[in-house]
């Protein structure tokens, strides 16, 4: 918290707040990190679900929000659709 002397603020935390704060900080930082891998665990289930049922608007849609959460977090994963990318360029339709 800072604090007015002469019209200037100082911050007058202690060593030992400032390392509190850190920790907090950091302890924040890693929940928020499982809960995007969480997340992206979750969106690739539903894809894959999405996409057995033939509901295909909805794999584009949970796919999509998995590269969302993947550009989001730190650990970038690689994608897991990309076989499935890879399959239907290789796919020709008989006509």
């Amino acid at each position: 918290m800072p604090t007015i002397i002469n019209g200037e603020e100082w911050f007058t935390e202690t060593p030992h707040e400032l390392l509190a704060a850190a920790e907090n900080a950091q302890a924040k930082y890693e929940a928020l990190e499982g809960r995007v891998e969480q997340a992206k665990k979750d969106a690739i289930e539903k894809a894959l679900d999405a996409l057995g049922r033939y509901k295909f608007e909805m794999f584009g849609y949970w796919a999509s929000k998995w590269v969302s959460l993947n550009q989001l977090s730190d650990k970038k994963d690689p994608n897991p659709f990309r076989e499935l990318v890879k399959l239907a360029r290789v796919v020709e339709l008989d006509e």
